[in-house]
């Protein structure tokens, strides 16, 4: 056995491990188990090796910040490693600052054969369109994104629903809330169909959703309350300051 095959087999496992610590897509096994080396050395380049890559980021999670330093030093980063890992990480940075043009750039930046479906990347960019008021390209990218299952439940496809109704299309915008009212779950989701029924004067029907969430709410344990702590905190909020007035 050479010691060439013991490489490479070995730079297979390690690149097995990565994927799995980074829960990232499955058909990355499937092309290192097909080419071994090519298949490791693709999934290197474009992935990156960065330990700090964490794209999932729920309701309750704090998103990172950063500082104007802080851009420098990954933007230096990227000029000693160009991976999609790094940019990404830079864009995020651009995004916490409210430099959506630039996020924007640089998420375009990282689209390429194996990238083009990646759902985080796809929702990042979705929402640096949207919070920089581009509503064309926002409902663009939704459109492609409706035919993905991870988006059901995204909390950018409340945004997609936002650039219809941004664009005078309330019908538009509510087929898409229409979608993500689901009974006993994304209540993220519901509340902004919400707050969109109150948009468009629609008290009652609003408030028949509010009490129906918050009926759900009190069947719930103390683990789903707590998880949700922040919605169920506004869904109360909206009640009680809009729908009450």
């Amino acid at each position: 056995m050479s010691i060439a095959f013991l490489l490479v087999i070995a730079f297979q496992a390690f690149c097995f491990y990565h994927i799995y610590k980074n829960r990232d897509k499955a058909y990355w096994y499937i092309i290192i188990l097909l080419f071994p080396f090519i298949g490791g050395l693709i999934y290197f380049l474009t992935r990156g090796m960065d330990p700090q890559r964490s794209f999932a980021i729920s309701d309750h999670e704090v998103r990172p910040s950063f500082s104007s330093g802080k851009i420098t030093q990954l933007e230096q980063q990227v000029e000693v490693a160009d991976t999609v890992t790094n940019k990404i990480l830079l864009a995020d940075a651009h995004v916490e600052k409210g430099n959506f043009k630039e996020a924007i750039k640089i998420y375009e930046s990282c689209f390429n054969r194996f990238t083009e479906d990646d759902e985080e990347l796809n929702e990042k960019l979705l929402a640096a369109y949207y919070f920089n008021n581009d509503y064309v390209n926002t409902i663009a990218l939704g459109k492609k994104l409706e035919s993905f299952s991870f988006f059901d439940k995204s909390k950018e496809k409340t945004y997609y629903a936002w650039a219809y109704f941004e664009l005078n299309d309330d019908f538009s915008a509510e087929r898409v809330f229409e979608e993500m009212n689901l009974h006993n779950t994304n209540y993220y989701h519901r509340l902004e169909y919400a707050k969109f029924l109150i948009e468009t004067d629609r008290h009652e029907e609003a408030n028949t959703l509010i009490m129906e969430m918050m009926s759900e709410i009190k069947d719930m344990d103390t683990y789903e309350k707590r998880s949700l702590r922040d919605t169920i905190k506004e869904i109360k909020l909206v009640k009680e300051k809009v729908l009450e007035e």
